[in-house]
């Protein structure tokens, strides 16, 4: 998996704030994220008039992003790594939007390893995403 940068975070908190109240937290697994772990982030305006703190946790699965807003409110969030292809970043956000859908980060991150690879397919146990799941727009 390729590393990822924190430089997208402040946008993303911001979306997060139009839907969820204002961010306050964000908690992220450290493995897939590049070697600079801000623990503060500035957030909003050109400025960055406000800090959203950050906390690095080892214990986190990959591919899982939570914020909590200033109510307690908590978001889970898939995060995909970012040179993966647009078909396949495509079928895991189908798949996490599924209704019912209980996977969780790891293994939506797994299916679409998968998808890219039979072996990686049969060394997970679990089957590839299938072509009618995986968006064409």
């Amino acid at each position: 998996m390729t590393a990822t940068t924190s430089r997208g975070l402040p946008g993303l908190i911001l979306a997060l704030d139009e839907r969820h109240g204002r961010i306050t937290r964000v908690m992220l697994g450290t493995a897939g994220w590049d070697a600079s772990r801000p623990r503060r982030l500035r957030v909003g305006g050109p400025a960055g008039s406000r800090v959203v703190r950050l906390g690095w946790f080892a214990t986190m699965p990959a591919g899982l992003l939570t914020a909590t807003s200033a109510s307690y409110e908590r978001t889970d969030l898939v995060t995909i790594p970012p040179h993966t292809s647009e078909q396949d970043a495509r079928a895991a956000m189908a798949q996490a939007a599924q209704a019912g859908n209980r996977d969780h980060a790891p293994a939506i991150l797994a299916s679409i390893r998968a998808a890219a690879s039979p072996a990686a397919a049969a060394a997970t146990g679990r089957p590839p995403v299938p072509a009618a799941g995986r968006g064409s727009s």
